[in-house]
């Protein structure tokens, strides 16, 4: 159901010089949620915890390419997605380190 869902949405997304149509795109955000909502629950888990969780995990990754980005005198504005992409990497991977 999910990847039904994931084309749906994909469908209504904007195609060149097409706009979007907010409410469908919505419409379709929307559904998705619903059946991931739904397959949390058939996990046996919290739909909304997993989601706190995740913002959570977020915003401490997102504060700590901050701080590297800031060590070498730049601010995520200043930096490139590349820069960025590559400091969010590095953060993941040392996540994973302290872990084990």
């Amino acid at each position: 159901k999910l990847d039904e869902e994931v084309a749906e949405l994909r469908a209504e997304l904007p195609d060149g010089d097409a706009p979007a149509d907010p409410e469908r795109l919505a419409d379709e955000m929307g559904d998705m949620l619903f059946v991931l909502a739904n397959l949390a629950r058939k996990l046996k888990l919290d739909p909304e915890t997993c989601l706190r969780q995740a913002n959570e995990k977020f915003a401490r990754r997102f504060g700590a390419v901050e701080q590297r980005l800031a060590l070498a005198g730049k601010a995520p504005a200043d930096a490139t997605l590349g820069e960025m992409e590559a400091e969010w990497q590095a953060v993941k991977a040392a996540e994973r380190l302290s872990r084990s």
